[in-house]
């Protein structure tokens, strides 16, 4: 039995359509652009195919190493630095890169929601990895222009804010909420995408500091807003423990995640893949309906 896992981030652009978002993705990839994430680990998007209902984007993204050309080389058999008469005999072309690892994504347009393979056998993929590709690679002067604004948001786990919030003493929370999108929003979401669509901003802010020698409790409405910024931006927390210590907590580090085992020799990858991304869908759905 195999083990994949899945994550997700949302993508947001104001004025929206899903033909946009479609254009969008095909931006993107039609850039071939490597982004650094993580030390020495790029990552690309390596291939698109939009389906036939224009509900999906679907493709690769691949994960290597870039060699730095000015890093210092080891040699083992010396357990000396490389000297430089060695590193001359070292020729790479310039267009190759080391540690090849490739994930699938689905970017369904209705949600906006960019699903991506987490881990599989020994190949993991952050959702902050993917979060620091797409929000970098968004910073590109030409899709800037095209779309005017595009916002990138951790998607976090459904017990993820009473993680944060759950401290003996609770003296700060922030909560900062990326304006949503989806045409059929109800409930919070709506109200919020109304209200920052009046004031013509994209995201929201609320700061809670608690008075001296307390600890904050947040009544229903706050409470509410910290599950819309746990699919649409972040909650932060700042407290002490038992002992008296500093502490400091973010739903950033709760990413939502989906599992799912399977024999390879009866399912094949992509269609687990496929069925571990409509889960999280539907999973997400389903928070949306009990606000």
């Amino acid at each position: 039995m195999r083990t994949l896992v899945v994550s997700a981030v949302n993508v947001v652009i104001h004025p929206h359509s899903s033909e946009r978002y479609i254009e969008l993705i095909r931006d993107i990839f039609n850039l071939r652009r490597e982004i650094p994430v993580h030390g020495n680990e790029n990552l690309i998007m390596r291939s698109m195919q939009i389906s036939s209902d224009q509900r999906w984007v679907q493709g690769e993204i691949a994960k290597f190493t870039k060699i730095q050309g000015s890093d210092d080389w080891f040699n083992l058999q010396t357990l000396e630095k490389a000297e430089k008469n060695e590193l001359r005999q070292i020729r790479i072309p310039e267009e190759l890169r080391p540690n090849l690892a490739s994930f699938s994504y689905l970017f369904d347009v209705a949600q906006h929601m960019f699903i991506f393979e987490r881990r599989h056998l020994n190949k993991s993929l952050s959702q902050r990895m993917v979060h620091t590709y797409l929000s970098r690679i968004t910073e590109d002067k030409m899709l800037q222009e095209k779309y005017s604004s595009i916002s990138v948001s951790y998607v976090s786990s459904e017990d993820s804010v009473g993680r944060v919030l759950d401290m003996p003493r609770l003296k700060r929370v922030e909560i900062i909420i990326i304006k949503p999108n989806p045409d059929d929003l109800d409930g919070l979401e709506a109200e919020v995408k109304e209200r920052l669509g009046r004031m013509r901003a994209k995201k929201m802010i609320l700061d809670y500091e608690a008075m001296p020698n307390t600890s904050l409790k947040l009544d229903d409405e706050a409470t509410k807003y910290t599950r819309v910024a746990s699919r649409n931006g972040e909650v932060r927390s700042t407290g002490k423990d038992k002992n008296g210590a500093t502490i400091h907590r973010s739903t950033r580090d709760h990413p939502l995640e989906k599992s799912l085992r399977y024999d390879p020799d009866e399912r094949h990858r992509p269609h687990v893949f496929r069925s571990a991304a409509l889960r999280i869908l539907g999973e997400v759905a389903r928070d949306k309906s009990k606000e």
